[in-house]
C-alpha cells in the first residue's frame, strides 16, 4: 500500500496507480479512500476507460452491480483489446448473471466456469487445460474438484511437486485466499487422504492469518473464509463469513454449492438456503434495474 501511496502523492492522476489504489484500499476495507481517488480522476477525465474501469471495480466492492455493469459496458466499449476491461466486463456479467454471454465475452480464465455452467463441459476443461500450460492452474483444478476427479488433482500435484511445502513455494495465494491449495485440500479430503487433506488446510490457514494480519476486509476475502471453514468442518463460521460476504455484495455464485463445491456441506443448514436466496435476490434486483429478465439459475445452468 505504501508504495502506491508514494506514487499517488508523486502524481495523483498516474493512471496505473490509480487502478491499483482503488483495488488496494477496497480490499483493506477502505471505500471511502477508493472513492476519493475516482473522484479525483473524475474531475480531470470523466471519461477516461481507466476512470470507468476502476469504478466499476469499485462499485462492485461496494454491492452497486448494475451501476458497476454500465461503467463496465462502456469501458469495455472504449477499450475493447484492453485486459484490464475485459477482466472488469467479465466480473460484471458474472455478478449480473449473464453466463451465457460471459462463455462468449469473458477473459479466458472467466469463460472455463461459465462453459462448465451452461453444460459446455468438454470445451471448459479445454480451455483450463490450455491455461495450465501457461502456468495457470486455478481454472483446472476448480473444474477437477467440481467434477469429482479428486484423485486426478492430487495426482497431478504429488507427480510434479515433492512436497506441498514445493508446491506453495512455486504457487502462493492471492490477495483474499489460497483457493489452489484449498482445492488440494478438498481433493485429499473426497480421496480419503486425511494426513494430506490436515497439511494442505495449514497451509491454507497460515495464509489466511496472514492476510487477517495485514488486516484485509472484503467481501471475497469473506467468501474464500467461508470455504475454509466449510472444509474445516465449522458451519457455523463457514456461514458466517458466507453470510458477510452476501450482505457485503458478493453475487455470483448461484447455486453456491454448483459453483464451489467446498461449501456444499452447508446445504442441510436452513441459514445456507436463506443467504443464498438473499444472493439470489440481489441479482435479479440488478437485472431488473439493468433492464433484464430475472434468471431462475436452478432450472438455467448446471444441468
Amino acid at each position: 500500500m505504501q508504495l502506491i501511496e508514494d506514487m499517488l502523492e508523486r502524481d495523483p492522476l498516474y493512471r496505473p496507480a490509480v487502478g491499483n489504489g482503488v483495488q488496494v484500499f477496497n480490499n483493506f476495507g477502505m471505500p471511502d479512500r477508493a472513492q476519493a481517488l475516482l473522484d479525483q480522476f473524475a474531475a480531470f477525465d470523466p471519461n477516461d476507460p481507466q476512470l470507468l474501469q476502476s469504478r466499476a471495480f469499485h462499485r462492485m466492492y461496494q454491492g452497486r452491480v448494475a451501476e458497476a455493469y454500465a461503467d463496465a459496458e462502456r469501458a469495455i466499449e472504449l477499450a475493447p483489446t484492453d485486459s484490464v476491461a475485459r477482466f472488469v466486463w467479465s466480473v460484471a456479467l458474472l455478478q449480473s448473471g449473464e453466463i451465457a454471454r460471459l462463455a462468449e465475452e469473458g477473459q479466458e480464465g472467466f469463460t472455463i466456469d461459465a462453459l462448465y455452467a451452461i453444460g459446455e463441459r468438454d470445451k471448459a476443461f479445454e480451455v483450463a487445460e490450455r491455461m495450465e500450460e501457461d502456468g495457470y492452474l486455478d481454472g483446472l483444478f476448480r473444474l477437477l474438484v467440481r467434477s469429482g476427479r479428486g484423485a486426478e488433482l492430487t495426482d497431478y500435484v504429488e507427480e510434479r511437486w515433492p512436497s506441498l511445502e514445493a508446491f506453495a513455494a512455486d504457487y502462493t495465494g492471492d490477495g483474499n485466499g489460497y483457493p489452489l491449495m484449498l482445492a488440494i485440500a478438498q481433493a485429499y479430503r473426497d480421496t480419503g487422504k486425511l494426513d494430506r487433506f490436515d497439511e494442505a488446510m495449514i497451509h491454507v490457514d497460515r495464509y489466511r492469518l496472514e492476510l487477517v494480519r495485514q488486516e484485509i476486509d472484503n467481501f471475497v476475502f469473506d467468501f474464500e473464509s467461508a470455504k475454509y471453514f466449510a472444509l474445516a468442518g465449522d458451519t457455523n463460521r463457514a456461514l458466517d463469513f458466507l453470510g458477510r460476504a452476501v450482505d457485503a455484495g458478493m453475487q455470483a455464485y448461484v447455486p453456491i454449492a454448483s459453483w464451489e463445491p467446498a461449501l456444499s456441506g452447508l446445504q442441510a443448514d436452513a441459514r445456507f438456503a436463506e443467504i443464498e436466496a438473499r444472493m439470489l435476490d440481489n441479482i435479479n434486483n440488478d437485472r431488473v434495474a439493468l433492464g433484464m429478465e430475472p434468471i431462475d439459475p436452478y432450472t438455467e445452468f448446471w444441468q
